[in-house]
């Protein structure tokens, strides 16, 4: 990847997130990085899209003794969505998302989840199914 960072100052294995998925840095050259992927990182996250030239979001890894200016994230992928809609209602933004049909049936837990959308924190304010019939 290519970057203005100070590529210089990152470790080899060191971590950094890219668009929110954490990677290792295991090359590096002037103004570039390179990380591994898994086949299952490229298969729970939204990297598999990214071609040359795609804008991400990269960052670097804190020293938890830093001011983080923000909050930690924990947890694991369980897939991808897709945003179906976006709906600006005062100050705040709503998306609607289109779920992996795994995901969408049973028990959904949805009130105790939030969805990580490229860095941003989001709250599930609301779930509906809706059941699709595609001819066999």
């Amino acid at each position: 990847m290519e970057t203005r960072l100070a590529v210089r100052a990152m470790e080899l294995g060191a971590s950094i997130a890219v668009n929110g998925a954490c990677l290792t840095v295991v090359k590096k050259g002037r103004g570039e990085f390179t990380v591994d992927m898994s086949p299952e990182t490229l298969k729970r996250t939204s990297l598999k899209e990214l071609r040359a030239g795609s804008l991400v979001n990269l960052e670097r890894p804190m020293r938890l003794s830093d001011r983080l200016g923000g909050h930690l994230v924990t947890g694991h992928v369980d897939g991808v969505a897709t945003v179906a809609a976006i709906e600006k209602k005062g100050e705040f933004t709503f998306f609607k998302f289109l779920l992996p049909r795994r995901l969408a049936r049973g028990n959904f837990p949805w009130r105790l989840y939030r969805l990580l959308c490229n860095t941003l924190i989001c709250a599930v304010a609301g779930l509906v199914i809706k059941s699709t019939s595609k001819p066999i």
